[in-house]
This record gives C-alpha cells, structure tokens and sequence, in this order.
C-alpha cells in the first residue's frame, strides 16, 4: 500500500476509533485507533499519530487505566510539540490535567492545566481559555481554596459569555454557585445555582441536575433556618412551599456519595424531616429549630 493510502486508511481508522469510544465501545475503539497508529506510522503521518494517540489516551482514562492513559498522551504530546501543533499540546495538556486531578495528585493536575491555559491565552482561544479557567476552578474548589476557585470560575463565566457558548455559561454558574453555598454565601450560591437549573434545562441536559439540587437543598436549609433563628419570619408561607418542593424532588435523586443511606443523605433527611420541610410546613419560632451559626452539614469535596 501507497504512503497516501496508508495515511488515508488512517485518518478513517482514527475517525471511526473516535466514533466508538463516543458510543461507548471502548475495546474496539482500542483495537482501531492502534490500527491507526500503524497505518499512519507507515506512512510517515505524525498528525494522525498524534490525534490517535490523544484519543487511546482518553479510552484508557475512560476505562480506568490512567497511567496508560498518562503514556499515551504524553506520546501525543511529544508529537504535537514536534509539529508545532500548539493547540493539540494545550488539548492533551488538558486531558493530562484531568487524569491528574481524578487520582488527587491536584499539583500536577495545577501545573498541566496552567500551561494549557497559558497556550490557549497566547493563541487567543477563549473557548480553551474557558474550559482551562473552569479545570483550575475545580481542583480549587476540591483543595478548599474558595477564592481562587471563584475567580477562575468568573473567568471562564466572561470568556464562555464573550462567545455565546451556553453550556460553558451554564457549567459556570454551577461551579459559582456550589462555591458560593460551600463558603456559606447561600443567597449569591440560590441565586447561581437557580440560574443555571433553568440554563441546564433550556439545554435538554440533566448532567449536572442532582447536583445543583443537593447544594441547592444545603441552601434551603441554611436559609430557612437563618430566617427563623429568632430575628422574626421574614419569608412567606408559600415561599417555604416552592422550598419544600425542591426538597422533596431532591430527595428523589440517587446521592453522589453513596445512594440514600450515606450519611450526608442521612443528616439532611432527618433536618428536613425534624423541621417540616418534607409536610410543606414552615417551623414555628422557637420550635427547636437551630439558629444560624448551627453547623448542620458535613460537605464533601466537589464530586468530580
């Protein structure tokens, strides 16, 4: 076979070893974008070598194995640093982040996103640029630095915003909201995560809707029981109504952390239940109910 019909047969390979792990065909993908690597080995393509070996990366990490997913990508970027291809480098720069930041190893995970980020600024990529600010917000939410974690999420906010990019405007509310409610901000964490409920839905995704619900239920509480820890009612029944609402259908979802019998589950079922929020009901002062400094939650780090 030609160099050109090698290269031609690899570039289909790689197409459709994309197309598989898409699809969820992890093992046929393996086996077709390694096919692709010889055919485009053969034919002298290291473009096609480069983007196969990106994607044997992502299978690998998808499966599990992410120190064959670290190999394979840092083939692909020896490539794509060979090439001058920068924007592939920021795009497996990227996907390193991301393997890094599944196994918690957050400073490798820091410094693989950083280098990205400085790529795509170079570049003037705003998309990449938001989706780089929005990785480094999430490995600072996950380490507990709140500041930094907001601020990155505000950027990739304005770059995602800049361009019209929906998803991404709708993925940093999330994040700006469940930061908001971790720093006990909850009427700015409602307010976010709300916002991006609506956005989520305008999209047709449910990605993230157990999520925002579970911190949006932490809000509900806090709230509630800021405005009835002896300062006066300030809210309206109904009001408590749309709360209780929220609950019940929050309390549908499977919990990230372990189903319904984990024990942050467990504490906010037995807060809800205590004080009425599962009868539609709004406590009465001096019930019993905890004034705004109780601590009533335990908060996990951000699911990744």
């Amino acid at each position: 076979m030609s160099p050109g019909a090698d290269r031609e047969e690899a570039l289909v390979l790689l197409e459709l070893g994309q197309v598989y792990w898409q699809r969820g065909s992890y093992e046929h993908s393996r086996e077709t974008l390694l096919e692709s690597v010889d055919r485009a080995e053969r034919a002298g393509a290291d473009d096609a070598r480069a983007d196969a070996y990106k994607h044997l990366g992502t299978v690998a990490s998808l499966t599990g194995d992410t120190g064959m997913a670290i190999d394979y990508y840092e083939r692909s970027l020896q490539l794509y640093e060979a090439r001058g291809d920068v924007s592939g480098q920021a795009n497996v720069l990227n996907n390193i982040g991301i393997v890094h930041r599944k196994e918690g190893r957050y400073p490798q995970a820091l410094e693989a996103h950083a280098k990205a980020l400085a790529i795509r600024e170079r570049i003037g990529d705003p998309l990449g640029i938001g989706t780089s600010r929005n990785n480094l917000a999430q490995i600072e939410l996950a380490r507990g630095a709140m500041m930094e974690a907001e601020a990155d999420f505000a950027a990739a906010l304005n770059r995602w915003s800049s361009i019209g990019y929906a998803a991404g405007v709708a993925l940093a509310h999330t994040g700006l909201g469940i930061t908001a409610v971790r720093r006990e901000d909850m009427e700015t964490g409602r307010r976010y995560l709300e916002r991006a409920i609506e956005e989520w839905g305008r999209l047709g995704s449910r990605t993230y809707q157990s999520e925002i619900e579970r911190y949006l239920a932490e809000a509900y509480l806090f709230s509630s029981a800021r405005d009835y820890s002896g300062s006066g009612n300030t809210r309206q029944p109904e009001m408590y109504d749309i709360d209780a609402l929220r609950w019940e259908r929050w309390l549908r979802h499977p919990c990230p952390e372990g189903g319904r019998q984990c024990p942050r589950h467990a504490e906010l079922l037995l807060h809800g239940r205590r004080w009425g929020l599962r009868s539609h009901r709004p406590p009465a002062p001096g019930s019993g109910w905890p004034g705004p400094d109780a601590q009533l939650l335990v908060r996990p780090p951000l699911r990744a």
